[in-house]
């Protein structure tokens, strides 16, 4: 074994994930990591498409015993983008390497090295590394197929062709049952293989053989119906039966965008651009242009694998994707460039590959000697893209999701019913509830998740609050029915439907003593005649004239929120801002009972929140 071709990639893996420890974020976050780390602690089923294999691999890392459970999960984003990083760097010295049987200079290891780190240091990747997500793993799997499909360009011989074939079948498999956006490369690279070799290894035995592998690699999505029959208390989807789980991998609760013509998918191609622009600093996008230059003159066929994956993991993947614009709303088209942004990072990879190209192309000219410098100068291009991107992407501190719910679980009364409605409000408190145990006299739920039947279903299953309400469940889910099979389905007697169940629930929990809470203000048709009241997290169903609850302010956790080392990182924008707007709101409220002391203590803890606000553009 030639130890010489891992030293770079092992390299690569080692700077990467000890960039991504040290900066790594020790709790839960905000978006979908609440949800994620639930979902593989109960070995439930997470958000479509399901990502069984990450849930699998998940779940093993819950079991290290150091850290929060989220941390845990975290670290196989790291594990996994490092991985990725490391898997680049392979890719890239298999392309710098002259003949089949030639043996990789120092310096062409120093440059892989250097394109590996650049992977790993790209804006969105590091981001990604940090969190309980799948998209490490993602990236893992993308990086992989790019080393084996470089491999096969290099390749002459036919019987290492058809393993290498072989490998990418199962590999394929992984990467399409993980997530829908890798079937966009999957056709690449089948395109590449039709141009450059189909027919030397094109046998019905070979392809009988990359048929079963490629299935082989679809095998942990027989992991969503057993996970699901076990029902979990995290079930998304309800995929227990063969119907249920083809909407789960086809993601049929997010539905696909219509098209809509040239004009909108030439302004999807151009999001991912502007996109990847934010990964690395401008200068460093010469590398990938001239290494792309190189290639067109000394390796066709690598420069022309090099394009199909990159426009197959980037401008083809926004289109195919086709995520809404709306460049009328800063609000939203922010949020959703950060949703899109994430299946991204494969073309970041292709671009750091050819980032080594470029290195190799500009110490070409220079002395032997002079090579082997230039080389090891090279890994200062991955050392300022670090410095550029660490300060901003740092999550070592990060405890805003923590404060959040705590924060929330301090207005709470026991036994409270608490409508959390939307990702970054309901994920944490699902996590600390059923990952760490906390509050598990709440009843939490989501009033945008209350839309799908699965979820009328797993509340019935696992909330004692539902079997006060089965009349109104029972009528929701005979009314969404329809609309969920595509059949014809009344808007106004749905819509009727759900919005009588949140109501039939509030009742229920006042007729039981408790109190009802609402991250944000309720339907008017399910508020009624009654107002709510804003407390510091949350808003509390007020029935009658009641004055306002007594709160000690000193006891909330808001100092995180006013760290100026957290920067305009959007989620931590957002809960600035909900936290000032709760307060402001309380203010008022106190005042107009008479409270001028609780008032004014109200209204400066709003001001040094949002003060800091004036002008920001979150990331």
């Amino acid at each position: 074994m030639n130890l010489r071709v891992h030293a770079a990639p092992a390299l690569v893996f080692l700077a990467a994930f000890a960039a991504y420890l040290g900066t790594m974020a020790p709790t839960v976050t905000f978006e979908d990591s609440g949800e994620l780390v639930t979902a593989a602690w109960l070995l439930g089923v997470p958000h479509e498409p399901g990502y069984p294999l990450w849930t699998l691999l998940a779940h093993a890392f819950t079991w290290l015993p150091a850290g929060t459970v989220a941390w845990r999960v975290a670290l196989l984003s790291a594990a996994g983008m490092a991985l990725g990083a490391a898997l680049i760097a392979r890719a890239t010295l298999e392309a710098l390497r002259g003949g089949t049987d030639a043996t990789a200079s120092l310096a062409d290891e120093l440059i892989a090295a250097a394109a590996g780190l650049m992977a790993a240091y790209a804006c969105e990747a590091w981001e990604q590394a940090l969190i309980a997500e799948v998209y490490g793993l993602n990236f893992a799997l993308a990086a992989a197929l790019f080393w084996l499909a470089v491999r096969w360009a290099k390749e002459p011989g036919d019987t290492q062709r058809r393993r290498l074939f072989y490998g990418a079948s199962l590999l394929l498999g992984l990467a399409v049952g993980h997530h829908p956006t890798n079937a966009v490369l999957a056709v690449a690279l089948l395109i590449y293989v039709a141009l450059t070799g189909l027919r030397r290894v094109l046998d019905l035995r070979t392809l009988a053989i990359a048929t079963a592998l490629l299935l082989a690699g679809l095998l942990p999505l027989a992991y969503l119906p057993l996970a699901s029959t076990a029902n979990p208390a995290l079930d998304w989807g309800d995929p227990d039966t063969p119907r249920a789980v083809l909407r789960v991998l086809l993601r049929a609760q997010y539905g696909i965008a219509p098209w809509s013509g040239f004009s909108d998918a030439s302004a999807q191609a151009l999001r991912f651009f502007s996109l990847m622009l934010e990964q690395w600093p401008r200068a460093a996008f010469v590398l990938p242009l001239a290494g792309f230059a190189w290639l067109c003159r000394a390796q066709r066929s690598l420069a022309l694998l090099c394009a199909l994956l990159f426009l197959a993991a980037g401008p083809l993947a926004a289109v195919a994707i086709n995520l809404p614009l709306h460049a009328g709303d800063v609000e939203v088209d922010t949020e959703n460039r950060a949703l899109v942004s994430v299946f991204f990072i494969p073309a970041y990879g292709v671009l750091a590959l050819l980032a080594g190209c470029g290195l190799r192309t500009l110490i070409a000219f220079a002395r032997e000697r002079l090579r082997l410098a230039l080389a090891a100068a090279s890994l200062l291009v991955p050392a300022a893209v670090a410095l550029a991107n660490a300060s901003a992407l740092d999550l070592s501190g990060h405890r805003w999701a923590e404060a959040y719910a705590s924060n929330l679980f301090r207005d709470a009364p026991p036994r409270a019913l608490v409508f959390a409605n939307w990702d970054p409000f309901y994920f944490p408190l699902v996590y600390f509830q059923q990952v760490e145990g906390q509050r598990a006299d709440l009843a939490l739920v989501d009033p945008a998740l209350l839309r799908r039947s699965w979820y009328v279903r797993q509340l019935q299953r696992h909330q004692p609050l539902m079997r006060r309400v089965e009349p109104q469940a029972g009528e929701f889910l005979a009314q969404v029915r329809p609309f969920e099979d595509g059949e014809p389905y009344d808007g106004v007697a749905l819509e009727r439907a759900w919005l009588a169940l949140q109501t039939a629930l509030i009742d229920a929990a006042l007729a039981e003593g408790r109190a009802v809470l609402a991250t944000q203000p309720l339907e008017p048709d399910v508020l009624r005649s009654d107002t709510l009241e804003p407390l510091v997290a949350a808003l509390r169903l007020r029935r009658g004239a009641v004055e306002p609850q007594a709160l000690a302010l000193s006891g909330y956790r808001l100092a995180e929120f006013m760290d100026t080392r957290v920067g305009n990182d959007r989620m931590a924008v957002m809960m600035r801002r909900h936290f000032g707007a709760m307060l402001e709101a309380r203010a008022q409220e106190l005042a107009a009972w008479g409270d001028r002391q609780g008032a004014e203590e109200a209204a400066q803890r709003a001001v040094a929140l949002l003060q800091p606000l004036n002008g920001a553009s979150p990331r």
